[in-house]
């Protein structure tokens, strides 16, 4: 029952920051169009960066991206593999 309460509390402060921010977006336009619009983009930005650390994650532990699964060894180890235009991939020799 306590993780219920962190969770409410977790999103009423998010409901107010996401507030806080769309009138100080409000602010910063010169006229009421400008100022609904930038209210508008800064409560977007708001509202997407709460799910998209978690999303990014999820996609990493699913499958990282290749180029840094190795760390930056595995860009230097291919740089001169090379095709013959018969669409096969000729591996360089190491020394």
């Amino acid at each position: 029952m306590l993780s219920v309460g962190f969770v409410a509390l977790a999103l009423t402060i998010a409901w107010f920051g996401i507030r806080i921010n769309a009138w100080y977006g409000g602010t910063l336009g010169g006229t009421a169009e400008a100022s609904s619009l930038i209210a508008g983009l800064s409560m977007s930005a708001d509202v997407l960066a709460l799910p998209l650390p978690a999303a990014a994650r999820a996609l990493w532990v699913r499958q990282p991206p290749r180029r840094l699964r190795g760390g930056l060894g595995a860009l230097d180890r291919h740089h001169d593999d090379h095709s013959d235009g018969d669409g096969r991939v000729r591996r360089a020799k190491h020394r």
